[in-house]
């Protein structure tokens, strides 16, 4: 004979409750946001970089402008020095004797100059001859280089004025050259001393040149 084992279920028996770690499926990694702080660093640097090429550009586009503009002092400083000596020797900018001399005609030797460089003639007198100034005439703030007593361009010579040219036309400089003449005797022959300044297109921007002509 055969037992018969009967075996009762309760009601109450719930699906068993997994417990443990979970795993993700193959291939998938879990998100920690590194990612997005790298990327964020990355833009900084990149925002940073972007910013100090801008600067860059700017400095040198400055230090370019800077450049031209002492070039174009210097340019019309030398225009200066060579009306001076033209002046000089009493000729307009045509190589002809000049019709608009001084008062006391063309220059020759210490002839009208003074202490405050008359006529943009320089002489501080000892005696009979002309002796180096205390102060050089570039440097004392009496003699302007700008306006009188000083010489503008062409005053003599009828040269015109100096223009910086551009791609669409020319631009008279805001100030004109100038110059002073400082006439001394060596040796028995008459030498000069000019001092000349040049103005860039930014007026603040000057060079001085000097040259001892002898005539």
């Amino acid at each position: 004979m055969f037992n018969i084992i009967t075996i009762r279920l309760s009601n109450n028996t719930s699906a068993p409750v997994w417990r443990g770690r979970r795993h993700l499926a193959p291939g998938c990694t879990r998100q920690s946001g590194s990612s997005l702080i790298v990327a964020l660093v990355f833009l900084v640097i990149l925002t940073m970089l972007g910013i100090t090429s801008l600067q860059l550009a700017g400095m040198e586009e400055k230090m370019t402008g800077n450049t031209r503009d002492r070039s174009v002092a210097f340019q019309a400083a030398e225009a200066a020095l060579r009306d001076a000596e033209r002046d000089i020797k009493c000729e307009m900018i045509d190589g002809k004797t000049s019709t608009t001399p001084r008062p006391f005609g063309c220059i020759s030797g210490m002839t009208g100059a003074d202490s405050v460089c008359t006529n943009g003639l320089c002489c501080n007198v000892s005696g009979l001859v002309c002796v180096e100034p205390a102060t050089p005439v570039h440097l004392n703030p009496a003699l302007s280089l700008s306006d009188v007593p000083s010489i503008k361009y062409g005053t003599y010579t009828g040269a015109d004025a100096p223009a910086y040219k551009l791609k669409v036309g020319t631009v008279s400089l805001p100030t004109q050259p100038h110059y002073l003449i400082e006439p001394f005797v060596k040796n028995l022959s008459n030498f000069y001393r000019i001092t000349a300044r040049g103005y860039g297109l930014n007026p603040n921007t000057m060079v001085t040149l000097q040259e001892i002509y002898k005539e």
